[in-house]
């Protein structure tokens, strides 16, 4: 019997390989965001998409092992205090199978926003999610309106006019 750990990195690769052949831009083309129910990483809460609809979405998949993840993360703790009221919401999901080192990771950074563990990948499939960081941003209907790979210092403008523009809508 093949190992969970060994599973999810074959279940990996086998998506990957799909997103390379399926999709030429990196961006994922979907109607709507697909659900899901995953359990918090700090706490016995289940967090899924449908709870949070009429509510602009950042949704962010990530690892402690990521260094642009590790970039992110703080710009994400400052765009959340600073659109929460507005209507916006930001959920983090742990691609981590090392479950400590998340927590320990979320923790340095004190993440005020809902954070899940997708440790068995069930997200990072649903998501074709290629490498880490991937954020997508759904308007307040559950569309993706943009979604990106990867991290550098000149996204964060971009990320913030879309999410502004979209609470204006």
């Amino acid at each position: 019997m093949l190992s969970k750990g060994f599973r999810v990195k074959l279940w990996l690769g086998l998506m990957a390989l799909f997103w390379l052949t399926a999709c030429s831009d990196n961006r994922l083309e979907l109607d709507g965001a697909p659900d899901f129910d995953l359990p918090g990483l700090l706490d016995d809460n289940r967090y899924d998409l449908s709870s949070l609809r009429g509510k602009v979405v950042y949704l962010t998949f990530w690892a402690s092992w990521c260094g642009p993840c590790r970039q992110e993360m703080p710009f994400l703790v400052e765009l959340h205090n600073r659109y929460k009221d507005q209507g916006f919401e930001i959920l983090a999901l742990s691609e981590d199978q090392d479950i400590p080192a998340s927590i320990e990771f979320i923790k340095s950074f004190e993440v005020p926003f809902q954070v899940a563990s997708d440790e068995e990948g069930l997200a990072l499939a649903l998501y074709r999610v290629e490498g880490m960081p991937t954020h997508f941003i759904l308007d307040r209907n559950g569309q993706v309106r943009r979604s990106h790979m990867g991290f550098k210092e000149g996204d964060q403008q971009e990320i913030e006019q879309q999410v502004r523009q979209l609470l204006n809508e």
